[in-house]
């Protein structure tokens, strides 16, 4: 018994020896040298790089003086029948239209649209017409038709056209004034009218429509010049296409033409003005067209010219600028004061001016 109880003591002791011994602990490696990472210096942020649009080279030019007030920048000529995409209404008179070279104003009364208003004739007649002369009427603008004479299209008022033969007048074509549209007297068929002239278009605005071009010769307006304006005359060839009897303008960027009378460059001379005296019914307009109601000068009123702009002279009567007929000016005295303002006379077509 003894020494089973020895045994069992040893046992325990032994066993107590295994609980206290504790497990040893995990190896640690030493740190190994790692190479430090590289510090990099801070970068600035560059703004992105903003590209300009290209930009269209610009053709040599040269200033001329404009002649009149309110001359037509005109950035293109429609025929009859041609189609334009109208922006909207400018004001009482015009419409905006939207070209591929920009917008331009249109005088209403020369598109078809509704409540289009009377259109005027102005300028110098093309044509005398005898009494019963044979014309088609193309198209009706109210107090003007668009009319056909053999290979011509013209303007008649419409008071001076019958829709029957007229009896007893059988007048020759003598002169080329107004027969004041009643039967029996000659006709005038005359050219496009002149414009009521505004300040330059700008360059916006939606397309709202399409309208059908009335009359040959309709202009696009770009804007417009005053006398003693300064316009930049392109001087370099292949910017633009050349018009006969024009200048082409560069106004805003944009390529205009405006008509050679109506500009003097640098290297022109300028006009020595002359005193001259008024014939009998010549009558001074406030535009060159020679549009709408004159003033008419008593015969031999001094005139006092300062420009030849073609068809007609810039001039001052007493205070007063205006425009009159080349005709109507003489460089002397009217002995009897009744002589005649210059009759157009003859029978022959000549040219449409615009």
């Amino acid at each position: 018994m003894k020494k089973f109880l020895a045994i069992l003591l040893a046992l325990v002791l032994i066993l107590c020896a295994g609980c206290g011994k504790t497990s040893p602990e995990p190896e640690t490696q030493a740190p190994t040298e790692t190479e430090a990472p590289t510090e990099t210096e801070p970068t600035e942020t560059q703004p992105p790089e903003t590209t300009e649009p290209p930009t269209q080279p610009l053709p040599e030019t040269e200033d001329a003086a404009i002649l009149a007030d309110h001359v037509p920048a005109i950035l293109a000529i429609f025929s009859r029948g041609d189609t334009l995409d109208v922006v909207g209404e400018y004001d009482e008179s015009y419409y905006v239209v939207k070209l591929e070279q920009g917008y331009g104003l249109v005088e209403k009364q020369l598109l078809a649209l509704p409540d289009a208003e009377s259109y005027e004739l102005s300028g110098t007649p093309i044509q005398s017409l005898t009494t019963n002369t044979r014309v088609e009427v193309l198209d009706d603008l109210g107090e003007v038709l668009v009319v056909k004479v053999g290979d011509l299209t013209g303007f008649l008022a419409a008071d001076t056209v019958s829709r029957s033969v007229i009896q007893g007048g059988g007048g020759s074509g003598g002169s080329g004034g107004s027969s004041g549209g009643q039967d029996g007297g000659d006709i005038s068929l005359g050219i496009n009218g002149g414009i009521t002239l505004l300040s330059a278009i700008r360059q916006e605005g939606d397309v709202t429509g399409q309208a059908t071009v009335r009359a040959d010769g309709t202009e696009v307006i770009l804007g417009f010049y005053d006398r003693d304006d300064i316009a930049k005359i392109v001087i370099e060839a292949g910017f633009c296409e050349d018009w006969e009897g024009y200048c082409t303008v560069l106004l805003d960027d944009l390529y205009a033409h405006v008509p050679q009378n109506l500009v003097r460059t640098s290297g022109e001379e300028a006009y020595t003005p002359w005193d001259g005296y008024a014939k009998y019914s010549a009558q001074l307009y406030g535009n060159f067209y020679l549009q709408g109601e004159g003033t008419i000068l008593p015969s031999n009123t001094v005139v006092h010219v300062l420009c030849d702009l073609g068809s007609c002279y810039l001039v001052t009567v007493d205070e007063t600028t205006g425009y009159i007929a080349k005709d109507y000016v003489s460089l002397t005295r009217s002995s009897g004061g009744s002589g005649s303002g210059g009759s157009s006379g003859g029978s022959e077509w000549s040219d449409p001016v615009l």
